[in-house]
């Protein structure tokens, strides 16, 4: 059932990344202060994320619960969600050179990409803090 739950996300994440990308470019862009304050926010969170997998594959999954406690699974929950949208954001929304207007075109397939990561990361958490199918693993789900 993981399976079908990964390959079908993956597989909405194909439609998903293009479209998003596109409005993100094409008309978020627009609103200049509205689209400032989204780039800013979604920088902290790609560097959150990128900070959390580092920390992750450094001391693992069950070293950061037990630093954190319960909050660190919201935490994890919450830049898992926002990872590939805000990678988005944070270069589409920046000041571009002139000359290649396509810069959506470039970015969803690599906002695919994190989002499948993302996806696969957050099963490896998952199993590590309460095993296979929530049972057997050091912690209670909350």
């Amino acid at each position: 059932m993981e399976l079908f739950g990964i390959v079908f996300f993956a597989g909405v994440g194909l439609i998903a990344s293009p479209i998003f990308c596109l409005i993100i470019e094409n008309i978020v862009a627009r609103f200049r202060i509205i689209s400032r304050t989204i780039q800013v926010l979604s920088i902290v969170v790609v560097i959150a994320f990128a900070a959390e997998f580092l920390l992750v594959m450094t001391y693992s999954p069950i070293a950061l619960r037990t630093t954190l406690g319960s909050a660190y699974i919201y935490i994890h929950e919450l830049l898992f969600l926002l990872a590939a949208p805000c990678l988005a954001c944070s270069v589409l929304l920046r000041k571009k050179p002139h000359g290649f207007g396509l810069w959506w075109l470039l970015m969803a397939p690599i906002c695919w990409l994190v989002g499948v990561t993302a996806i696969i990361f957050q099963y490896h958490v998952y199993e590590t803090l309460y095993g296979i199918d929530g049972t057997g693993g050091p912690f209670k789900f909350p």
